[in-house]
């Protein structure tokens, strides 16, 4: 009875210790489930091996003819593992010294025993992440994985390349401030705006933290294998962007100017095929140099002066008050609004007298602008302003650039600052504050027939050379005025350079152009008291069919001369001149020969070479011989013929329609001078052919072109 009695009592007492433990332990799990979760978190940040972050390939960014204008390259730094398991001590020796070599060879600014002494001391240490070379490039890392030691791979030699990735911007300072900076807590331009496009997917990898709280990979195998970001195709046409970039420098240059922008707009589209910011910038030594080191053309608002006249004078017409045969009296072009006084620049003249509405915008005469737009609105200025908002110039252009902000106008004759001469003084482009691409904006909507587009910087979306998804045009006002009135603003634009501001630079035979000149007196910080001058010409080509607006503007020149159709528009020519050569006359030579035959017409000459030609065009021809090596050509509709052409020693051959290379090797290998007139095809020979040349030494060729 006894010993069944102690039985229980330690039944009992088993009981409760196992029931106490229960208990406490239960307690533990609330505590930690619900009162250490932070303490357990930061342990686990702190544990040896993690999940973490690896970011993927940052996209490049082309250009509209498929250059790169910005793209990531792939760096390493070159660390070694001294307690990596699968190495063979025994050999470590023999590997350092022949590794320490190879590596002397190929990075020289080191000795083969600093190299050597590097690895010594990681054995010495324990250290599995001794960095052995710093920033290398990947043809070098290539060259090294083929060295004695790092040809071991990874887990026998224990030879880490960590990869980082350094934004180039392969063609310098072209489009940079467009293209924009890609870092970390700052990224402008392009870069910015496409930044979810570019940056990818994240990925994950394994990674043991080591010594000095680094972190290395466990092994090359991810997680999620990092998703690389797509590709920007941007508008930017590079040849566009060198030469407005190389002109617009030049120009800086010569005036000694603050700054100047150039951008050019495709038409119909919106989209921006050129931007360039350049900003002077003086080095400790005193050296000048124009940079890209801001935009000016979104981010710079300034008083655009007499480009302003166009919306102007627009407003009023549109809404039937004038009409551009109207006449305006300027008298001897000095005016006195109240207490201000205006200009116009050939007041010294005798000004311009009793003139249209077209010539007073022709000739930019700053007094008769004012005194229509004062006859308009003088008992109504608030329908001015109410005009200017319907035709979209107070609006900003909703680009995805950073830092764009609207126009500085004033919208109602109740805002602080309207004054008597608001409504003269904005006529002709003061009081009024807007950035370059603004002004191009309202003159590229004139262009279209109205239509206002978006400015657009990126056509296309691609991975891996493959578009996936093009950018399209985007209107943002689908009519801004009447098309009488669009009509009106055209012709006045064309006349400008027939017959005003900017004939003398601008007026040629090969296009027509139309735009506007403007010299403004640039406020700074509220006054004009210092002088400065702003130089711009807006404007599109051809005029008849456009199909590209520009704008180029400069800022402060110091050399005396500060007129638009001396600054900006010599700036725009270059740009337009270039842009015809490759597009239109381009276009024009195609459509030339169409017209005249089905097939293109080619030289005679040397077989192998053109019959090449025609199989690289897939294009049809009959060679009656085809061991001969000069023939004549006989082009179809849909077939070309060739013919032999026989040449013999000392009789003259027939170099008629051929080109000038091939008919100087014909005539110079019968020895033979030869002198040449003009340029293109052979077009008449001095000696007839089949004449015997024993006492001929040189013959004369008329090309098709004369120089």
């Amino acid at each position: 009875m006894k010993n069944v009695k102690n039985i229980s009592i330690k039944v009992w007492v088993m009981y409760m210790f196992i029931s106490l433990l229960g208990v406490s332990i239960a307690v533990k799990v609330f505590a930690i489930q619900f009162f250490a979760e932070e303490t357990w978190e930061v342990q686990a940040q702190e544990s040896a091996v993690q999940k973490r972050e690896i970011q993927p390939s940052r996209g490049q960014i082309f250009s509209s003819d498929k250059l790169l204008l910005a793209t990531s390259i792939s760096e390493f730094d070159v660390r070694w593992d001294s307690q990596a398991h699968s190495m063979n001590e025994e050999d470590l020796r023999l590997y350092i010294d022949s590794a320490s070599y190879a590596l002397a060879q190929l990075f020289p600014e080191k000795s083969q025993n600093e190299i050597s002494e590097d690895f010594k001391s990681a054995v010495r240490d324990s250290n599995r992440y001794q960095l052995i070379k710093r920033n290398i490039d990947f043809l070098q890392k290539k060259d090294i994985q083929k060295m004695p030691f790092f040809s071991l791979g990874r887990f026998k030699s224990g030879f880490i390349f960590e990869e980082k990735r350094k934004r180039e911007k392969p063609l310098g300072k072209l489009a940079n401030r467009t293209i924009g900076v890609h870092r970390e807590n700052q990224k402008v331009g392009l870069e910015r705006a496409y930044d979810a496009e570019l940056s990818g997917i994240i990925g994950y990898r394994l990674e043991e933290k080591i010594a000095g709280n680094v972190w290395k990979p466990i092994s090359d195998e991810y997680i999620q294998r990092p998703v690389e970001g797509a590709d920007v195709i941007s508008s930017i046409h590079s040849e566009v962007q060198d030469v407005a970039t190389t002109s617009l420098e030049t120009m800086l240059q010569k005036h000694d100017c603050e700054w100047g922008a150039a951008i050019v707009m495709e038409v119909e589209t919106g989209y921006i095929k050129a931007m360039s910011n350049l900003t002077k910038f003086e080095d400790k030594e005193g050296n000048i140099s124009y940079q890209e080191r801001m935009n000016q053309s979104i981010l710079t608002r300034t008083e655009p002066g007499s480009t302003f006249k166009l919306p102007s004078l627009l407003a009023a017409i549109d809404e039937g008050i004038i009409d551009i045969t109207d006449s305006i009296a300027t008298g001897n072009g000095i005016h006195k609004f109240y207490d201000k006084t205006m200009k116009d620049s050939d007041w010294d003249k005798g000004g311009l007298g009793t003139i249209s509405v077209q010539e007073a915008f022709e000739k930019s005469s700053n007094v008769g602008c004012a005194l229509l737009l004062q006859r308009a609105y003088k008992k109504n200025p608030q329908a001015y302003l109410d005009k200017l908002s319907s035709m979209g110039v107070y609006n900003k252009l909703s680009l995805n650039f950073k830092g764009e902000n609207a126009p500085i106008i004033k919208s109602s004759t109740g805002d602080k600052g309207w004054s008597g001469v608001s409504l003269t003084q904005m006529a002709i482009g003061y009081e009024v504050q807007c950035s370059p691409l603004q002004t191009l904006s309202f003159y590229n909507t004139i262009a279209n027939n109205g239509r206002m587009m978006k400015p657009l910087f990126a056509e296309a979306l691609s991975r891996r050379g493959e578009i996936f998804q093009s950018i399209e045009p985007e209107v943002l006002q689908e009519k801004i005025l009447s098309n009488s009135t669009i009509r009106d603003a055209q012709v006045m634009m064309a006349g400008v350079v027939e017959r005003g501001t900017a004939k003398r630079v601008l007026k040629n035979d090969s296009y027509s152009v139309a735009g506007k000149t403007g010299t403004a007196w640039a406020a700074v910080d509220g006054s004009y008291a210092n002088k400065k001058y702003q130089a711009s010409f807006c404007g599109y080509f051809p005029a008849e069919q456009p199909k590209y607006s520009c704008i180029v503007v400069v800022f402060n020149p110091q050399s005396g001369t500060y007129y638009g159709s001396a600054l900006a528009a010599p700036v725009f020519k270059d740009i337009a001149d270039m842009m015809y050569a490759k597009e239109f006359f381009k276009s024009e030579m195609v459509k030339e020969e169409t017209e005249e035959t089905s097939l293109p017409a080619s030289k005679d000459g040397y077989q192998p070479e053109i019959t090449q030609v025609y199989k690289d065009l897939g294009m049809n021809y009959n060679s009656s011989s085809q061991d001969a090596s000069w023939i004549f050509t006989e082009t179809g509709e849909t077939q070309v013929e060739i013919k032999p052409k026989t040449i013999n020693k000392d009789i003259m051959p027939y170099v008629v329609g051929m080109g000038l290379k091939d008919a100087m090797y014909l005539i110079e290998s019968q020895g033979l001078q030869v002198k040449i007139s003009g340029h293109g095809t052979v077009k008449k020979q001095s000696i007839k052919s089949g004449t015997n040349l024993a006492d001929v030494s040189s013959v004369s060729l008329e090309m098709s072109h004369k120089n």
